[in-house]
């Protein structure tokens, strides 16, 4: 058991410099209720880039881009069905620190875009799209567990929860098919839907691998 203990409170080895992380994550909409109740679900991809700073003991500043994904369905006016989308690229620091061996804790700030996507289907088989770009920034907390923790390569799970802040993004969705109306008519509100705003809490878990 000392044996065990003086294992877990040792020094952290020296971290590999490179990191990438796979896994999912899920965004509350507060904004978005006239479109959809849901929130948006789906994956991404991080890679990550530790700096070489003299930092105090077992702080470490890494760089990070990430590419995010994610999806939800709604309704409008009880006859119209909605999907919107969102791709998210950023890119940012994360500030981590290793009270033990294994485990680690940080907090991230990150500035992007992201590519939003509303799609609108009413019942009659019409559907209206419209797509934007729109600033975001993310600041999240971060917390490691790594099962495997060696000098050149390091495995676990990752659970980051934070928020995103999002400009919203003006949508006109209108109709693909030349044969019909530039516009899908909505009840009550014709062409434009106002500024989408995606952003809202969000919590994700991930794989990570250093190496």
């Amino acid at each position: 058991m000392r044996a065990l203990a003086l294992l877990l409170l040792a020094a952290p080895a020296a971290a590999a410099p490179y990191e990438i992380s796979v896994g999912s994550s899920v965004r509350a909409l507060p904004g978005a209720d006239p479109v959809t109740a849901d929130s948006l679900a789906g994956g991404g991809v991080g890679l990550g880039r530790r700096l070489d700073l003299d930092l105090p003991h077992r702080l470490e500043l890494w760089a990070e881009a990430s590419s995010l994904w994610s999806g939800a369905h709604g309704a409008m006016f009880q006859t119209l069905t909605t999907h919107v989308f969102d791709l998210t690229l950023t890119a940012g620091a994360h500030l981590r620190y290793r009270p033990l061996r294994n485990i680690a804790v940080g907090g991230a700030l990150a500035l992007g875009y992201q590519h939003a996507s509303l799609s609108i289907d009413d019942m009659n088989g019409h559907d209206a799209s419209d797509t934007g770009w729109g600033p975001v920034a993310r600041a999240s907390v971060q917390l490691d567990v790594l099962a495997v923790d060696l000098p050149q390569f390091a495995l676990g799970l990752r659970g980051e929860f934070g928020y995103l802040a999002a400009a919203g993004v003006a949508m006109t969705p209108t109709e693909a098919r030349s044969d019909s109306a530039d516009t899908l008519h909505i009840p009550m509100q014709e062409a434009s839907v106002g500024h989408l705003d995606l952003g809202g809490p969000f919590f994700s878990i991930s794989v990570v691998s250093q190496f």
